[in-house]
């Protein structure tokens, strides 16, 4: 009797969940390929059988180990996606290093308008390899994650099959995922503004809202994310955010933060790398500046040399020129790749030199480093100001900054007790859950699989801006109102003449 209990447990558990067929779409990005990879593996983890779509030029990423993920290659030009990479950065250098106002703005449109040609292969590259082809339409998928920056591309391949799609990336646009997001409080991402805004910044943000919703919908000719056909494609959306690392905000149901996904426990370090760091007595210094940026003029990388060599700690960074400085290694270890998340893992890893890009403030966070930022442009100002707001570091400027200065900030941030407090606070903030990152994102994948996604869309998506913000009853009632205030006006004057001839008139009698 015991036994046939025990299996009836067995059997009903067992039908709670089910392995699905997922399919993972990231944008041809080292990034993105990054934080889709790692979705991909947790999946797999749990049990599911993913496929994910990667370009040839890629490196397959180390988080693939899993035997039940497919990887589909399509052929995207290397040399491109290379030239686009050297290009990307000296503008963005030259963004950091604007020294007036109109310069910033221009060069800030440069990176706006700087579009990887990598991107634009996607779609007809996929379309026209006949291998991957197939093999999309005669795979039965339950769910598909999809980067937002690559919707354009998956509604090229027009499935005959239809299934839920979930949208991933690091931002909400509130008015395509429908979701409430007011300026007066939730600062737009290209800002360098908190949740705490004077009036003059809500006026900013309100105006930057305004003119990010028309360059992304109206001006753009390819917009990366088309809001007319996005309603009937998604009505979910994973966030690479957490809680943690986050300004209070509104939400709807069909929002799920999987910020805590990309970092994980750290692994052991490659023997070299081991040793360097285990040898700093007072501690480490990492500093890397994400993808594009892997290497600095002369004028820049200068600075950061003279103020290693007046700190007693020692310096691990991420650089293509492993020269940069002239030192030893025993003092600078000058790497073209490092195991970040592992060596933000590590204990003897004081503090974290960084563009504060969402991966890398994740991950640092996660492994309570401190973060002394400095952004470049898209949402890492945003971070930046959030690391600064929220006491979990401090911020400079690229263009702005002395030896003097960055030196003086690595101590101060060093010997800041409160700081590593924070930054501790906020670890356990976002290690505490009820569930894991893998738990939660299965969990989703399988109850779309099951029932779909009809009764998590949000109507707001059928809405336009001037619906969704209801500019349109504030246009009604500010139509009424002034029709009452003439309707009055006019009543007045007209007793008013009435009243007033009758006036003149018995004035005129007697």
């Amino acid at each position: 009797m015991g036994t046939l209990v025990h299996i009836g447990i067995i059997m009903f558990c067992c039908g709670l969940s089910r392995s699905a067929r997922v399919l993972v779409f990231p944008l041809s990005h080292m990034s993105h390929i990054i934080y889709h990879a790692k979705i991909a593996q947790l999946l797999a983890e749990e049990g599911h059988t993913v496929d994910i779509i990667l370009p040839t030029y890629t490196k397959i990423p180390e988080l693939i180990t899993e035997t039940n993920i497919r990887i589909l290659s399509y052929e995207v030009n290397s040399t491109l996606a290379d030239l686009h990479k050297k290009v990307l950065s000296k503008v963005l250098i030259d963004y950091v290093m604007s020294r007036t106002s109109f310069e910033r703005f221009v060069n800030f449109m440069k990176i706006f308008m700087e579009r990887d040609p990598s991107w634009d292969e996607m779609k007809p590259n996929l379309l026209n390899d006949e291998y991957v082809r197939a093999q999309l339409e005669t795979t039965h998928y339950d769910v598909a994650v999809v980067d937002k920056m690559a919707l354009k591309a998956y509604t090229a391949l027009n499935f005959s099959t239809k299934f839920p799609v979930i949208l991933f990336g690091t931002l909400i646009y509130e008015w395509v995922i429908g979701v409430p997001s007011l300026p007066s409080f939730v600062p737009i991402f290209i800002s360098t503004f908190d949740d705490k805004m004077s009036f003059l910044q809500r006026f900013l943000n309100t105006v930057a809202y305004t003119i990010n919703y028309i360059l992304l919908t109206v001006v753009l000719p390819d917009p990366p994310i088309s809001v007319s056909k996005f309603p009937q494609l998604c009505s979910m959306y994973f966030v690479l955010d957490d809680v943690a690392v986050s300004y209070p905000r509104p939400t709807t149901p069909n929002i799920i933060f999987v910020g805590d996904a990309i970092p994980s426990p750290s692994k052991p370090l490659l023997p070299n790398i081991a040793r360097f760091v285990e040898s700093a007595e007072r501690g480490v210094i990492l500093v890397s500046f994400g993808t594009y940026i892997s290497n600095l003029p002369y004028d820049l990388a200068s600075k950061f040399c003279s103020a290693f060599e007046r700190i007693p700690q020692k310096v691990i960074w991420k650089i293509t020129n492993q020269t940069i400085c002239g030192y030893p290694t025993d003092k600078v270890l000058a790497l073209d790749w490092i195991p970040q998340n592992d060596l933000l893992g590590h204990p003897n890893v004081k503090l974290f030199i960084s563009h504060c890009g969402k991966n890398s403030l994740l991950e640092s966070i996660y492994h309570a480093t401190p973060i002394l930022a400095f952004p470049t442009a898209i949402d890492q100002p945003y971070n930046a100001q959030l690391v600064e707001s929220r006491g979990l570091g401090h911020q400079m400027r690229l263009g702005e900054f002395s030896a003097d200065d960055l030196a003086s900030n690595i101590t101060g941030i060093l010997e800041n007790r409160t700081i590593l407090s924070k930054v501790q606070g906020a670890s356990l903030l976002m290690r505490n859950k009820t569930d894991t990152p893998s738990k939660r994102i299965s969990y989703w994948i399988e109850h779309m699989a099951a029932y779909g996604d009809t009764y998590l869309r949000s109507n707001a998506m059928d809405l336009n801006v001037l619906q969704f913000y209801c500019l349109d009853v504030l246009l009604a009632i500010m139509a009424i109102v002034a029709l009452v205030i003439t309707i009055n006006v006019y009543l007045l004057k007209t007793l008013f003449r009435c009243f007033g001839s009758v006036s003149i008139r018995k004035m005129k009698v007697a």
